[in-house]
């Protein structure tokens, strides 16, 4: 998960579409594989629990543990990195479109500007227009 993620952040930084699919798909695929090992493992557990002693006992076990967590972590944070870009290439994006509307969207997508939201939960946009030339 680690180097799909890492894949993934690198066709980020390099703005390459086809890279940056590739990579999502793996790490979806990843997500499922994990997915199931956690299933796995609880059913494997839960079958265990109540004919062997519990695996905190086990040094190994504790140090694999440890080791995955750590790894977790990781991803985590990377995954929270790779999140920040896209929501940063979305806002940019969304903003050069306003421009080319001819709407002043500056409030509603370079801010986390609760006014530029309705009741709903729909972006306003100012009536005030601006021009190419302006830009």
């Amino acid at each position: 998960m680690l180097a799909a993620l890492t894949d993934e952040s690198e066709a980020l930084g390099t703005r390459e579409p086809e890279k940056l699919e590739t990579a999502t798909q793996i790490k979806h695929q990843k997500m499922q594989q994990l997915e199931q090992a956690g299933k796995e493992r609880d059913r494997v557990l839960a079958t265990s629990a109540s004919s062997q002693p519990p695996f905190t006992d086990n040094q190994a076990l504790n140090v694999l543990w440890t080791e995955l967590m750590q790894l977790a972590e990781q991803c985590q944070q990377l995954n929270r990195v790779n999140g920040s870009i896209i929501e940063r290439g979305y806002q940019q994006s969304r903003h050069a479109l306003d421009i080319l509307h001819g709407l002043d969207g500056t409030a509603n997508t370079l801010t986390n500007n609760l006014d530029g939201y309705n009741q709903n939960g729909q972006t306003t946009y100012s009536k005030r227009s601006r021009s190419i030339a302006q830009v």
